[in-house]
């Protein structure tokens, strides 16, 4: 996913907006996930509350720091999905 679409995608999701809205919108957009098929919304709710994408590094599902690359969505995208 280009991170010009995640970037909106978590702004309207921080907003407020429902993952099976943005789940909707994506697929009539024709934007499909790396694998070519429909987005479902386990399937995005995942890439939206990712703490790689939010520039995290976890082990054993507890973040134990920064990673050492660049967080591909904004930080407090985390804040909210705890």
């Amino acid at each position: 996913m280009e991170a010009e679409i995640l970037f909106y995608l978590v702004d309207r999701f921080l907003a407020g907006e429902s993952v099976r809205s943005l789940s909707t919108w994506l697929n009539d957009q024709n934007i499909a996930t790396v694998t070519g098929r429909p987005w479902r919304t386990t399937t995005l709710k995942g890439v939206l509350i990712s703490r790689r994408h939010a520039g995290l590094r976890a082990h054993r599902g507890v973040v134990v720091g920064p990673a050492v690359w660049e967080p591909t969505a904004r930080a407090r995208s985390r804040c909210r999905s705890g």
